[in-house]
């Protein structure tokens, strides 16, 4: 792999001969580092989704 790049391990298929390993390139990292430095970063996630994930993270109930 180089920098700037994504292994995805596609387990879709029942078949373990149709297992596959995915290699996207260009893919913006933060997304999945982001947390290292404690920084959220969210991207077209539903309100709902949201607020779950803020509620386990910081503990607490959102409401809205």
């Amino acid at each position: 792999m180089e920098p700037n790049q994504l292994a995805i391990w596609n387990n879709s298929n029942s078949s373990l001969k149709q297992k596959e390993l995915v290699i996207k390139k260009g893919i913006d990292i933060s997304i999945y580092t982001a947390w290292q430095e404690g920084i959220l970063i969210i991207k077209s996630e539903a309100l709902q989704d949201l607020a779950l994930k803020l509620e386990r993270r910081y503990g607490g109930k959102n409401s809205f």
